[in-house]
């Protein structure tokens, strides 16, 4: 027996509405699947505790003193610490500027700098030494946290460590402060093949419009089961993979890597597979 249950964006107006409506909804459901280096194994977190853990993201993005319509850029694969970043910043009103991990360090600082992004999270050595050859040009980015240990002794003075940057849990609740379809919650750039990447500017109820299109097409239940590996920065699979099946309370894993996609397909197996022909 399957379980439709979808959040309309009626309902909601935005995309911190519809986080918090499902966790309301579903609270001991599975959300987020992901693997955990340190022990070797696939971890799980419901929606309850998903929610938990993006108030503690929301606390450390407002003692850094980030305030409603600040830009926030996250250079991540995906992972559940992207998925936290953008629930955090868009229930605080703040607007998620997304970065392809691979995009040349000119490409990014570009972009950095046009958006005036004020936070940047990314994840290791590779990523920081890419940073450091376009540091001159991010004079407006206040806060870098990295999701490893990058630097010892004399680092940069943005720089913090997630789990330094997090604060203890303390039961604080996730916020949903933003409160207009209209209010605008990413900065989508193109790839800048044809020039400078261009930004387009999406609201909360462009993204909730195209998903709830989505399910008209395609059914989606509780019980299903996705796999991520379409890069998070490019809106369809944001979209698809990751709004949707908040919409729809599906709960999403994320892949290994590309590499460990055949593997993760046998361990996960899915029901829904977000993709395009290669």
């Amino acid at each position: 027996m399957t379980h439709v249950d979808l959040i309309s964006p009626q309902q909601v107006k935005t995309l911190a509405g519809l986080f918090a409506e499902r966790v309301a909804r579903t609270p001991e459901q599975p959300a987020y699947r992901y693997y955990q280096q340190s022990s070797e194994s696939w971890q799980q977190c419901n929606w309850a505790e998903t929610s938990d853990r993006a108030a503690l993201w929301q606390q450390a993005m407002q003692a850094d003193g980030l305030q409603a319509g600040d830009r926030v850029a996250v250079m991540l694969n995906n992972r559940l610490e992207w998925v936290l970043f953008d629930l955090a910043a868009t229930g605080l009103g703040l607007v998620t500027v997304p970065l392809y991990v691979n995009d040349r360090p000119e490409n990014f600082a570009y972009i950095l700098q046009t958006t005036g992004a004020k936070l940047l999270l990314t994840d290791g050595i590779e990523q920081w030494q890419r940073i450091e050859q376009v540091g001159d040009k991010l004079e407006n980015v206040e806060r870098i946290v990295t999701l490893q240990t990058v630097c010892v002794g004399d680092c940069d003075l943005r720089l913090r460590q997630l789990d330094d940057w997090l604060p203890e849990p303390n039961g604080h609740s996730y916020q949903a402060l933003a409160n207009a379809a209209d209010d605008l919650a990413t900065i989508v750039f193109t790839s800048g093949t044809t020039g400078p990447p261009k930004g387009v500017m999406l609201s909360h109820g462009n993204i909730l419009a195209n998903a709830a299109a989505g399910l008209e097409r395609v059914e989606v239940a509780r019980e299903d089961q996705f796999l991520s590996f379409l890069p998070l920065s490019h809106m369809f699979e944001r979209t698809a993979g990751y709004y949707i099946p908040i919409m729809a309370g599906a709960c999403v894993a994320f892949v290994r890597s590309i590499d460990q996609l055949a593997e993760d397909l046998l361990e996960i197996r899915p029901t829904i597979l977000v993709t395009v022909p290669r």
